[in-house]
């Protein structure tokens, strides 16, 4: 082979040829449950790690309206890549991004996903994480609570 050829493969297989491919993301449908009012919008945050779910710095953000709620519950769905995530929600019925407080209690809903949380500190990131793999559709479940 003369080196004009093996520049032009060089080139072709470094220009011309396909990059690989991300993995492919998949459908998450995201059910949320027990919403008491159609007032405001449903915020999530999509979490990878427990450092980003301790310092609010979500992967991803994503927004539920309640136009279609049916008795209290509302479905959204997202695409993500393959991975282990956890979501959690706020029902931010007054729509101003913050969660509202009474005196100590919060006056607004709040979720995780497949995982109702009885306690009254935080949880950990491993209480509420999914798996998403390649090519499935995965199910999750944010049943609201209102205190």
């Amino acid at each position: 082979m003369n080196i004009l050829s093996a520049i032009i493969l060089s080139l072709y297989f470094s220009i011309i040829a396909p990059a690989p491919t991300k993995p492919t993301q998949s459908r998450v449908v995201i059910k949320m449950t027990d919403i008491r009012s159609s007032a405001g919008c449903l915020r999530m945050g999509i979490y990878k790690d427990q450092e980003s779910f301790k310092n609010e710095k979500p992967l991803l953000k994503h927004t539920a309206f309640k136009n279609r709620m049916s008795s209290g519950v509302v479905t959204s769905d997202l695409m993500l890549e393959p991975g282990t995530y956890g979501i959690a929600l706020l029902d931010d019925e007054d729509s101003d991004g913050d969660m509202d407080y009474g005196l100590v209690l919060p006056d607004e809903g709040f979720g995780f996903s497949n995982y109702y949380h009885t306690g009254l500190t935080r949880p950990k990131l491993s209480s509420f994480s999914f798996t998403v793999t390649a090519g499935q559709t995965t199910n999750v479940t944010i049943k609201v609570k209102y205190m």
